[in-house]
């Protein structure tokens, strides 16, 4: 990519000074350091009234507009003081020329690895925190990640409209007769993990207790409500897990099973629940809303799953009209996985990010059922 220029960007007006300073709730400070690229492909316009230094001017005046609404994306994290000092210090902003024809990214399958190259920023350079949305130097709080990180992999699964359709009814009992689109492709990435682990001979040996952490967006599930679009951390991580006894192998949870354990405890996350994950009581541990506990001496082999859907990102319009894709690049970590809306809007697509040798499971299975019938 060819650097074309670089400055900071400012809020339009000034924080005032009631404001300078904003207290990090509780569940902004236990929220895990999670960093995120996103991608927008936009399609290039031919009008001729939209020139490049235009529509650059036009983005930076909407970008210093919107700091002004949501400054604490223009401070700074004050880590003593649990506090964000809203400063007006700014956010970096870049441009790039990138010689490449985004129809031609886009419809040809891109991965991960070559999607990077399209971030302008290193790896593990400045990346987006979720402690408050703002960019930030990963040096000062960057995540611990594995020395094994070359081999871990991401991948895209697309998931459309009948694949949903047949995930749902392979997941569906009497207990969860309608699965949501979330709950059936989290069991299918899920149950596909863990039949990888039992076909490593070395991982298949040991007792393992498979874990999987959803995030849950609590705004509707606090009394009273907060309004949907607020600004902050307001998630807390369900927490469904089953166990693999040596003794029992061929004794496995269904899919069926899987759908029915998240449907429990994602929907075991009501007022009373958040009530006290903020008063502590939850702090700490890991514990799902039916009180079942984790261990922290067991074997775990965890997995995280978020959903960004219906987030609207394909609504995002810096004028260059709507995008005709919107992407992630996946996260270093193990057994994470982050799902987004496809452009039509009736479809998921998962991000997931897994060891090699789990990857090869997962692939295998979503082909077959591209091919089932019902």
């Amino acid at each position: 990519m060819e650097v074309l220029a670089k400055e900071t960007i400012k809020p339009a007006s000034s924080t005032p000074h009631h404001l300078q300073k904003l207290n990090l709730s509780l569940l902004d400070q236990i929220a895990p350091p999670t960093y995120v690229h996103l991608i927008f492909f936009y399609q290039c316009s031919s009008s001729p009234d939209l020139h490049h230094s235009q529509l650059s001017q036009t983005l930076k005046n909407s970008l210093s507009h919107g700091l002004t609404t949501f400054y604490p994306l223009a401070g700074r994290i004050i880590p003593r003081d649990s506090c964000i000092y809203c400063n007006d210090h700014g956010v970096e902003y870049a441009e790039f020329r990138v010689h490449a024809c985004v129809l031609d990214v886009v419809h040809n399958d891109p991965q991960p690895a070559e999607l990077q190259k399209y971030v302008p920023v290193e790896p593990y350079g400045l990346l987006e925190s979720h402690a408050r949305g703002e960019v930030i130097p990963l040096s000062v709080q960057a995540p611990p990640h594995s020395e094994d990180i070359g081999k871990i992999v991401t991948k895209s699964f697309v998931c459309d409209k009948e694949v949903l359709s047949k995930l749902k009814k392979l997941g569906a009992s009497a207990e969860v007769t309608n699965p949501t689109r979330i709950e059936a492709v989290t069991a299918f990435l899920w149950r596909n993990l863990m039949i990888g682990f039992r076909q490593d001979d070395e991982r298949e040996r040991k007792e393992i207790k498979f874990v999987a952490h959803h995030a849950v967006n609590v705004r509707s599930r606090v009394s009273p409500p907060l309004p949907p679009h607020s600004f902050g951390n307001g998630t807390v991580s369900a927490t469904a897990w089953c166990s693999k006894k040596p003794e029992n192998e061929h004794e496995h949870e269904s899919y069926a099973v899987l759908v029915a354990k998240l449907r429990t405890t994602i929907r075991g996350i009501n007022h009373e629940y958040v009530e006290k994950v903020l008063d502590g009581e939850h702090y700490g541990c890991m514990e799902n809303p039916c009180g079942d506990q984790v261990d922290d001496d067991e074997g775990l082999e965890v997995c995280i799953f978020s959903s960004w859907c219906r987030f609207g990102v394909y609504e995002v319009d810096y004028g260059w009209g709507k995008p005709v894709w919107v992407s992630t690049v996946g996260v270093p970590f193990k057994n994470v996985t982050v799902f987004m809306d496809t452009r039509c809007g009736d479809g998921i697509e998962a991000w997931a990010s897994v060891a090699e040798e789990d990857m090869h499971v997962i692939a295998t299975n979503y082909k077959h059922l591209l091919t089932r019938t019902f």
